[in-house]
């Protein structure tokens, strides 16, 4: 059996290794933010914006913004030499740790901080993963250029006149839910541009909320001058006006690339407001806390889903639900000394957890902490045993311990080899050009990275669970 302590040190990351970690952290905020602050601008211009000269410049200029942040993550990357994922973790862990000299015995901090990083952190995932899948998409099913009868009208200076409907043909309807929509095509007449004469005879073909009929109006563009070049029409003026103006995409497909936007905001208020009830207790600590010494010693074993970390207390074994992903937090912190920090009288709900936990912090003795819970069991068990009134170092702050801010290089490497070839589809489908076969890159772009990076976050779990297993195994032998 392996040594833990020749495990644990080769694990360590050198100080060379631990200088390209902080300062992949540094970049990984940078692009991160980079990336989404250009993904938003491209995703607003192409949805609201007209077809003009300004909107081809922003979606390009944003798009190459974003390959830029791809490249310059990827370059860190590999200057940091790919370390093993416990390695960058253990290296986040000394990075927020404080010098054993600074801590005043017997004291624990005055206050938490770092809270507001770790909420940033959720926005730039939830928002993150949000634009990376469906901006490609709705650059796919979009077009940067008018085409068609379209463009062939706004060049000739067209007009929109409400006319009567003279005939109707090639019905399709299509019934959902709500009723049905019918498609048809329509014919009218084309007023003449003197305004003498029978006018010319014109058909277009729309889409109609009931069925269309012989009498009813639509509203039309035609080109007066140019009758010949056709026309385009609705029973909507609105639908009518976009198609000349250009926007790239329909109202149609705008509407249901809007709802997800609306699911993304929801996500990230819910988010903030669950952050707040796991970060209620303690802030700042008040002096009545109750304090228990404890030693994380790893993960509950068995069973599915999310495991709380294992402390060995002063009262024994305490179960302590902390809000991280805790197998690979277990990995990074095992063996780390510091208290398990409650007050039955604070965040009775215990944080997103509901009320069946007491909300509890454990601060390590090296400068960080991590918010959780606990069982009100537990809590009674060892309140006979935990110190009430330990004193707190208020120029003292112990600092967040965030696994995930090390993302640039625990990102697994398929991944990350795959998105250089995501940011290049993105910057083709940006070009101001009508693209052939533009659908396809887009679902390429979307569905593609989709579908690969959770086969991949699948795999990982997978090898996570056999590390335990194994890890468990070789303990118990």
């Amino acid at each position: 059996m392996n040594d833990p302590q020749q495990q644990t040190s080769q694990a360590a990351p050198t100080g060379r290794q631990a200088a390209k970690i902080a300062s992949a952290v540094v970049v990984g905020d940078v692009v991160g933010w980079g990336a989404v602050i250009a993904l938003s601008l491209l995703f607003g211009s192409w949805l609201s914006l007209d077809s003009s000269a300004l909107r081809d410049a922003l979606v390009l200029v944003s798009a190459s913004a974003v390959a830029g942040c791809v490249g310059w993550g990827w370059l860190a990357r590999s200057r940091a030499g790919r370390p093993a994922r416990l390695v960058v973790h253990r290296g986040l862990v000394q990075r927020v740790s404080v010098p054993a000299a600074t801590v005043r015995d017997g004291a624990l901090p005055g206050r938490l901080e770092g809270l507001a990083k770790r909420r940033s952190r959720e926005v730039l995932t939830f928002g993150g993963a949000f634009a990376v899948i469906v901006v490609p998409l709705a650059l796919g099913v979009g077009s940067p250029v008018l085409t068609g009868t379209a463009a062939d009208l706004a060049a000739a200076g067209a007009v929109v006149r409400e006319l009567r409907v003279e005939s109707v043909s090639d019905v399709e309807e299509d019934e959902h839910k709500n009723g049905s929509t019918c498609f048809c095509t329509s014919t009218v007449t084309l007023p003449a541009a003197d305004g003498n004469g029978p006018g010319a005879r014109a058909e277009f073909r729309s889409e109609w909320a009931d069925e269309c009929a012989v009498g009813q109006r639509a509203f039309v563009a035609y080109a007066p001058d140019q009758p010949e070049l056709g026309a385009i029409g609705d029973n909507e003026r609105a639908v009518v006006d976009r198609q000349l103006d250009g926007r790239a995409l329909s109202k149609w497909w705008t509407g249901i690339l809007l709802l997800p936007v609306l699911g993304i905001v929801a996500l990230v208020i819910g988010s903030a407001v669950m952050a707040r009830r796991d970060e209620r207790f303690p802030h700042p600590l008040q002096g009545d806390e109750r304090v228990l010494r404890a030693r994380i010693t790893g993960v509950v074993r068995g069973g599915s889903g999310a495991k709380p970390l294992t402390l060995a207390t002063d009262a024994g074994p305490v179960e302590f639900h902390a809000h991280v992903t805790t197998l690979a937090f277990a990995r990074a912190t095992d063996g780390t000394e510091g208290s398990l920090v409650w007050h039955p009288g604070r965040n009775p709900t215990g944080g997103r957890k509901g009320p069946t936990r007491i909300g509890a912090a454990f601060i390590s003795d090296d400068g960080w902490y991590v918010h959780g819970a606990i069982e009100p069991q537990t809590a009674e068990g060892a309140t006979a045993t935990a110190v009430q009134g330990v004193p707190t170092d208020g120029a003292r702050q112990a600092r967040h311990l965030d696994l995930d801010a090390g993302w640039l290089l625990t990102i697994p490497t398929p991944l990350a080899q795959a998105l250089p070839v995501w940011a290049g589809l993105l910057v083709l489908l940006a070009l101001p050009i009508d693209l052939p076969g533009r659908v396809f890159v887009g679902i390429l772009g979307s569905a593609g990275l989709l579908l690969f990076g959770g086969v991949i976050a699948m795999l990982r779990m997978d090898a996570d669970e056999a590390a335990q297993r194994a890890g468990s195994a070789s303990s118990s032998s």
